[in-house]
């Protein structure tokens, strides 16, 4: 971890871009080369599980692992811990807790650095022993990790600063006490937050710089996330509030598939309402909908639906065949592949990267 702690402590903000598809890693893996900049590949179980415990919509821990030999990319879990798993809805929680310890045990047998704990979807249970718990499993297992503590809230609230200090406190002790060691990144609410296909929040510059001050207190970075679409001059202010690393994802699968509806318009008109009707059957896009929309609202704008969700199809039999019977693979993957390295470069330039 010392490039990326020299890159923050010089006042660097480190992106961290979900694998919501295999363009998206293989263009984040060329950028970091090309480049030699730092970037995280933020893994939810969701995207990237082990082939041992669940099918995920993206590919396995064991594919993606091959990454990990670049110097430049850190695999990174994203949303471990209960109930994050795409199937562990109905799980009880020692299910689903047996689960995750799985899950954290295949990320670091292949070449995961930063584990990212966040016990949000639990309801009942003491959040702070479940982190405990976890934390103690998975240095049973390896002491050569670090650790992203804290909960994603995703509803464009501000953290509080008195609790957030609180719990940097708790968690800093406990690890201090028992292996020496602090965590890496903890993550805080800065106003920004997704719904759709936008931005639904905002960056709070002043809360941000408040969290910063409160982390470098402890030794520790802050991580803000759901930072898609955010304004450039908002990127340009991370580095000067001292944010230490920043999650964009969903807005990449997005302009994938703002892509291959366009090219599937222009090839067959009739095979692109087969792919609208077949993604829109799936229903991923209802945990996207903002708080004054209904599903039934959405019944009559399935091309919206599409496009909010086509990204977790990508994968599917159904579309690879679509693509295949088209013959546009070699054209939808350059198309893709260039529209993604714009857009992850122009971020990391705001960022404050050269490139």
């Amino acid at each position: 971890m010392d490039l990326l702690q020299k890159y923050m402590n010089e006042g660097k903000t480190i992106l961290g871009v979900g694998p919501v598809s295999r363009q998206v890693v293989q263009v984040t893996d060329e950028i970091s080369k090309n480049y030699q900049i730092p970037i995280l590949l933020i893994c939810s179980r969701r995207q990237v599980e082990s082939k041992d415990i669940d099918k995920s919509y993206v590919m396995s821990t064991e594919e993606i692992s091959k990454y990990s030999s670049n110097k430049y990319i850190y695999l990174s879990r994203d949303h471990g811990s209960v109930w994050q798993g795409i199937y562990e809805k109905d799980l009880t929680f020692e299910e689903s807790f047996e689960k995750c310890k799985l899950s954290y045990k295949k990320d670091i047998e292949n070449g995961f650095r930063i584990l990212h704990i966040d016990p949000s979807l639990e309801k009942e249970h003491d959040k702070l022993q479940i982190i405990y718990d976890l934390i103690d499993y998975c240095e049973s297992l390896s002491k050569d990790i670090v650790y992203e503590i804290g909960t994603d809230e995703t509803n464009g609230s501000l953290t509080n600063t008195k609790e957030f200090e609180e719990f940097i406190y708790k968690i800093c002790k406990y690890l201090d006490f028992k292996y020496s060691k602090q965590p890496l990144f903890v993550v805080g609410q800065a106003g920004t937050y997704v719904r759709e296909i936008f931005q639904a929040g905002y960056f709070d510059s002043t809360c941000a710089q408040n969290l910063s001050r409160i982390c470098s207190k402890y030794g520790v970075y802050l991580k803000e996330h759901n930072c898609d679409y955010i304004y450039s001059e908002d990127f340009s202010q991370h580095n000067l509030c001292k944010v230490g690393a920043v999650n964009i994802a969903p807005e990449l699968g997005i302009l994938q598939t703002y892509i291959l509806l366009g090219l599937l318009q222009e090839r067959d008109q009739k095979v692109m309402n087969y792919f609208i009707d077949y993604v829109h059957s799936k229903k991923k896009w209802v945990k996207w909908l903002a708080e004054n929309r209904s599903q039934e609202e959405m019944e009559n704008l399935k091309n919206y639906t599409c496009l909010i969700a086509g990204h977790y199809h990508f994968e599917d039999d159904f579309t690879k065949e679509i693509i295949d019977r088209l013959d546009i693979k070699k054209k939808i993957n350059n198309l893709w592949n260039k529209a993604l390295t714009f857009r992850i470069t122009e971020i990391l330039k705001n960022l404050g990267w050269k490139i």
